[in-house]
């Protein structure tokens, strides 16, 4: 007979991936960074008879910053790790391919502002709008 070992559901908890917990820790941390950011300009003030953090608000807004920037990070490995095997993959340009994706990229700007002053130049034209 096989027994089963008993997990206590406080180690399950710990230890199952739930389906948006990363998503819900970035938000809550960039809360707490935007929250803190606040303390530490002044637009937002804690109580001087806070408990802990009235006596010392500068520091604890300190504190929550880079335990929600700990936590941005944290939360953000699982959206960002499979990126980082795909751009193992990827191969830089050769020189001829830079080079012909420059000359594309400019003649393409040159394009448009060929065509926009094109058209400030006809619509000064018609309506005689001048500075």
């Amino acid at each position: 007979m096989s027994e089963k070992k008993q997990q206590s559901s406080v180690w399950d908890v710990f230890t199952r991936e739930y389906k948006y917990e990363s998503l819900f820790l970035v938000l809550i941390s960039v809360v707490i960074m935007v929250v803190s950011a606040y303390i530490m300009n002044g637009t937002l003030t804690i109580r001087e008879g806070f408990p802990v953090l009235g006596n010392f608000p500068m520091v604890s807004a300190i504190v929550f910053f880079v335990a929600g920037f700990i936590g941005l990070v944290v939360g953000a490995w699982p959206i960002f790790k499979p990126s980082f095997k795909e751009l193992r993959r990827l191969t830089p340009p050769t020189r001829r391919t830079y080079g012909d994706h420059t000359v594309k990229v400019f003649s393409f700007i040159l394009g448009l502002l060929a065509i926009f002053l094109l058209y400030d130049s006809v619509i000064t034209f018609l309506f005689g709008l001048t500075m």
